[in-house]
């Protein structure tokens, strides 16, 4: 039920990958507008969430997708929620002496819906803004929602006032009041 996303993960192994194209849709959608070809080919998964630049991709879908970040120092390991990570413009909850090792992500199940979204000058340019949205539809209505913008803020955000608006709601009502 959790996919495991080695820190060194290259962004280009990420956006190839069977297993998340089948359990994590969202980021398989957003993984074609992380930077160029030359940036996905060389850079990872983990260091683009360490790095928690508030334009990224993967910051904000981990946020939506509600991740857990496994860091680690001499000290031992310990574990990060991503509601908790994210503290400002580059800024995270690690430690000073820790390193992030692993995102463990929870993989979408049926019923879940997923979109993402990304305004930027040109394709590969950081976003100027964007939404990561995950959801759980049960019936016509939401049972779940986590919406996560991300490009506007110092770092990706929570939106808790159309969270809220769409929860327990049918589609047709919960577009309106989310927007």
């Amino acid at each position: 039920g959790v996919v495991r996303v080695g820190s060194l993960t290259r962004h280009v192994e990420v956006a190839n990958s069977a297993i998340i194209r089948e359990k994590l849709p969202l980021i398989a959608e957003a993984m074609p507008h992380v930077a160029h070809v030359a940036v996905r080919n060389r850079g990872t998964f983990g260091g683009s969430v360490a790095l928690a630049d508030p334009a990224a991709e993967m910051p904000a879908c981990a946020l939506a997708l509600g991740a857990t970040f496994v860091v680690q120092s001499s000290a031992g390991r310990r574990e990060i929620a991503a509601d908790d990570y994210f503290l400002g413009l580059y800024e995270t909850a690690r430690r000073h002496n820790e390193l992030l090792i692993e995102t463990l992500i929870p993989a979408e199940s049926d019923g879940s819906v997923s979109v993402f979204l990304e305004l930027a000058q040109r394709h590969g340019d950081f976003a100027m803004a964007g939404l990561a949205c995950h959801a759980r539809i049960s019936g016509d209505a939401f049972d779940e929602a986590r919406l996560v913008y991300f490009g506007s803020e110092d770092r990706p955000t929570l939106a808790t006032g159309a969270i809220a608006a769409v929860t327990g709601k049918s589609w047709s009502d919960a577009v309106g009041d989310a927007a």
